[in-house]
C-alpha cells in the first residue's frame, strides 16, 4: 500500500511519484484521530487525507512518531492534495480544506 504525495520530474519528463513515508503513514493510521477514517487499516488509508488535515500542527507534533521532519513531509503531501492541517483553535470535528470549505463528521 503505498500513498503519492505529488509527483517530480523523471529523466525522460515523465513524472514521477512521491510516496508518503512509512513511517508517516504509519503514525497516522494508528494516530488517535485514525478513527475518522474508519476501522479497518484499509479504509483508513484510502481517507488518510482526512486524518492528517483533523490534526492542528502543534497536535500533529505531539504524536508518538512525529517530529519536525515527518510534520513537515505530511503538511506539504496535504498540501499538494488541497488540503492543510486544522488551525489550532478550530474544533477537532472540523477539517479545513484548501478550498476554505468545511467538512463536519
Amino acid at each position: 500500500m503505498e500513498l503519492l504525495i505529488g509527483a517530480g520530474s523523471g529523466a525522460n519528463g515523465e513524472t514521477m511519484p512521491h510516496r508518503l513515508s512509512r513511517t508517516a503513514r504509519n503514525a497516522l493510521l494508528h494516530s488517535r484521530y485514525a478513527h475518522k477514517g474508519g476501522r479497518s487499516l484499509s479504509q483508513r488509508a484510502a481517507k488518510l487525507s482526512l486524518i492528517a488535515a483533523a490534526y492542528s500542527a502543534a497536535e500533529l507534533l505531539a504524536e508518538p512518531g512525529i517530529g519536525p521532519t515527518r510534520a513537515l513531509e505530511i503538511e506539504t503531501w496535504l498540501k499538494e492534495q488541497g488540503w492543510t492541517f486544522r488551525s489550532s483553535t478550530s474544533h477537532a470535528a472540523d477539517v479545513r480544506m484548501g478550498r476554505d470549505e468545511i467538512v463536519s463528521e
